[in-house]
């Protein structure tokens, strides 16, 4: 995970049981120097904006990409580059499944929008589970903002679940900044059932929506951002990286009839 900090990209955290964190040679807070994929030339990221970044480490499962970062008091001469393969972005094998029951919002704190504590059966939901540290969640923004706008008035409602970030006040001043280029709800995870004591540098603090919708305690690969796309019926119809989510997967989902609950 990346960060940007003035003409600096930096190393933000790391996924846990991703290749960056089993490799354990890049640690938080090295600078970028540069990005090789594929095999192609070392692309320096210097004065680079992140979204840019993110770009080149983004491509198909399996490929490689290079990535060499220096401790922040050293120079560039320092550098050591690791190599990675890439991950998929598809549905991550610990989350929720099409066909589950969409666990209830109500260990959450609503920070924009009104609250959702139950899902409506006449309404169709995106919960994208996001952090305000990951740079592809960031991307992912005017997608779910062009969504919304789009589909809201026919029953489509979009929440924006902050995950693995326990600083408020950081995600209140990030939503507070993105205004109306963020117009659906966004709500943050509850931590106040969270074992106490220090945890594992590796692992990510948490919550009661990370662990009942990302669920890392039952193994496989996960990160973020994920999106869930839920139905009439309550359960989860689709699940993987929010940009799939597709305008016919969403049209498709609101013209389905639900039978009232009574039935």
């Amino acid at each position: 995970m990346l960060d940007q900090r003035g003409a600096d990209i930096v190393i933000k955290g790391f996924v846990p049981g991703s290749p960056a964190a089993a490799q354990k040679e890049l640690h938080e807070g090295d600078r970028v120097v540069s990005i090789n994929s594929q095999g192609g030339a070392a692309v320096s990221v210097r004065g680079m904006e992140l979204a840019a970044v993110l770009a080149l480490i983004r491509g198909p499962e399996g490929a490689t990409v290079s990535i060499s970062a220096v401790p922040p008091a050293e120079d560039d001469s320092h550098a050591k580059t690791v190599q990675l393969i890439r991950v998929s972005l598809d549905i991550v094998d610990s989350s929720l499944k099409p066909g589950e029951v969409a666990p209830e919002l109500s260990n959450v704190t609503w920070i924009k929008g009104d609250p959702v504590p139950k899902f409506a059966r006449d309404k169709v939901y995106i919960i994208e589970c996001w952090a305000t540290w990951c740079g592809p969640c960031v991307a992912n923004i005017p997608h779910l903002d062009a969504l919304h706008r789009k589909f809201q008035d026919q029953g489509l409602v979009v929440i924006g679940q902050n995950i693995w970030e326990e600083d408020a006040a950081k995600v209140r001043k990030f939503v507070e900044k993105m205004g109306d280029k963020m117009s659906f709800r966004v709500a943050l995870d509850d931590y106040s059932a969270a074992s106490a004591g220090e945890r594992p540098a590796d692992t990510m603090p948490k919550g009661a929506m990370s662990e009942a919708w990302i669920r890392p305690g039952r193994g496989g690969s996960y990160g973020i951002p994920q999106a869930f796309l839920v139905g009439k019926d309550g359960k989860v119809i689709w699940s993987g990286h929010p940009a799939k989510l597709t305008e016919t997967m969403i049209e498709t989902a609101l013209n389905v009839a639900v039978k009232a609950q009574s039935e």
